[in-house]
């Protein structure tokens, strides 16, 4: 069961390495009737397409093949073979010109495709699939762009949409372009692109989902070259309360979180104590220590507080409170104690896609 479990994991890791690899082919707009022509392909509102004629591009589908991927494989197959293949939710086509021939490839519908593949391998018949092709000329690149843009089916992973960032810049494009066409703030195609760029362990563990996207970050930006053994120790606590998969929760060490909260205290105390005549007793180096110490947090405090009247300010409240039920819940988190912000530290990730479950 272990050597299964080993397998999978290399399998998957395979795949987030491959992922963001373009494909090797160039793609020249044919002719769509010479196509389907060709194809033997009927035409109602939609092409009636032989399964046959249908081709996939080796590697240019970004997902994932892991349990989730084979169970919805597995829910598409079953819905399929019960209650037919819904024209309403056809795959979609690109012609493409090879040599004297015009051919069809998929650009959008690859589970739909896989489900109707499982479904014929246990007996149903099935061949003439709806389609939909484009009667504009495209390249790799816009299709590339459709993986995000155009899926119709289950929502890409965090990992599955990085892969498309990293393809793009493959291609030459920079992040406002890419975060433009796929309609992401460029805070969030960064973000992917850091994913990606995560050590192979960490992509591992997203794409076989022991680790939440938005966790993986977090654990990067805080921890840097440990974040492996960081995330190792947080499965292994998420594991001792029942759960599968490492979230936030699972990656701040208990003492920590009793030290922050008693820090606001331990602050007040310090200011006490610069203020007592006996401070001055101490030693010169500690007491430089702490009012360099002191210093810095009141720093930090004024940014926070300018930061979250300006928020304040935008929406049309102040940070002490005014229109609506008082002090902005944003402000309130801005100026007191660290809160993270985004999907994965202190404020440097953006809110977006990011999910995390509990």
């Amino acid at each position: 069961m272990q050597d299964t479990a080993i397998h999978a994991d290399a399998d998957q890791l395979a795949q987030a390495q491959a992922l963001a690899t373009s494909p090797d082919i160039t793609l020249v707009a044919g002719s769509i009737k010479g196509a389907m022509k060709a194809a033997g392909a009927a035409k109602r509102d939609l092409w009636f397409v032989p399964r046959s004629q249908i081709r996939v591009i080796p590697g240019f589908n970004v997902r994932i093949e892991n349990a989730a991927y084979h169970a919805h494989i597995r829910a598409l197959a079953d819905s399929i073979t019960s209650e037919g293949f819904k024209p309403e939710h056809p795959l979609a086509g690109y012609v493409a010109r090879e040599g004297e021939d015009s051919v069809i490839y998929l650009n959008d519908g690859h589970c739909r495709l896989a489900g109707v593949d499982l479904a014929v391998s246990e007996g149903l018949e099935i061949d003439l699939l709806p389609v939909v092709v484009s009667t504009k000329a495209h390249d790799l690149e816009d299709i590339t762009v459709g993986l995000v843009r155009s899926n119709a089916g289950k929502p890409l992973e965090s990992l599955e949409k990085a892969a498309v960032c990293k393809r793009l810049v493959g291609f030459g494009w920079d992040e406002t372009r890419i975060a433009k066409r796929l309609g992401f703030t460029e805070n969030y195609v960064r973000d992917l692109l850091t994913l990606i760029g995560a050590p192979a362990k960490v992509r591992e563990l997203v794409a076989s989902d022991q680790i939440s996207a938005t966790a993986a970050l977090k654990a990067m930006a805080t921890h840097g070259d440990k974040v492996i053994v960081k995330i190792e120790e947080g499965l292994q606590m998420a594991k001792a309360a029942g759960k599968s998969r490492v979230t936030t929760r699972y990656l701040v060490d208990p003492s920590e979180k009793v030290i922050a909260k008693e820090g606001p205290k331990l602050y007040s105390v310090v200011q006490e104590l610069r203020s007592d005549p006996g401070f001055a007793q101490l030693g010169k180096p500690l007491q430089d220590k702490l009012n360099e110490l002191l210093g810095q947090i009141e720093g930090k405090r004024q940014r926070a507080i300018k930061r979250a009247e300006k928020l304040a300010s935008e929406k049309g409240v102040t940070a002490e409170g005014g229109e609506g039920d008082g002090t902005s819940q944003s402000a309130q988190a801005d100026a007191g104690e660290a809160k993270t912000t985004g999907t994965a530290g202190e404020g440097s990730f953006t809110r977006e896609p990011f999910e995390e479950a509990a």
